[in-house]
């Protein structure tokens, strides 16, 4: 098998990195840390669609009031809003989407929770953005 088809399938174990002093240790979580894994993927991702929903809804609401009051002004605050509940829902999708693959595979742990933390910090960093801005207006 070659490493290309290593790559595609994600249950294959990646290769083995050597390091200064021999082969690198693949961290694999054990089946109870795996379990809380996997039920907070699933937490987040139903918190995550649903305020996708949310932020869908918000959108739909804008709109039908502009078409429905045609000389009503765009909604700003609702349009805003509705930006970041999407963001912050689809950050959360992509970071349990992570977290259910450090349960699904086998040798990717670390990387897929990498991959779930900068789902996060970019969430996050969101936040603390909009926080600061908030303050300091």
């Amino acid at each position: 098998m070659s490493i290309s088809e290593l790559s595609a399938t994600p249950d294959a174990v990646p290769p083995v990195e050597l390091g200064p002093i021999g082969p690198k240790a693949r961290y694999e979580f054990t089946p109870v840390q795996e379990e809380v894994i996997g039920d907070l993927a699933g937490k987040m991702r139903f918190v995550g669609t649903f305020l996708c929903a949310l932020a869908l809804l918000s959108l739909f609401q804008v709109i039908y009031v502009a078409v429905k009051l045609q000389n009503h002004p765009l909604d700003i605050f609702t349009t805003i809003n509705a930006l970041i509940y999407g963001l912050i829902g689809y950050w959360t999708v992509v970071a349990s989407r992570n977290f259910a693959a450090v349960v699904a595979t086998t040798g990717w742990d670390v990387p897929h929770v990498m991959d779930a933390l900068r789902s996060l910090r970019k969430m996050y960093s969101l936040l603390f953005y909009l926080l600061v801005a908030a303050t300091c207006a």
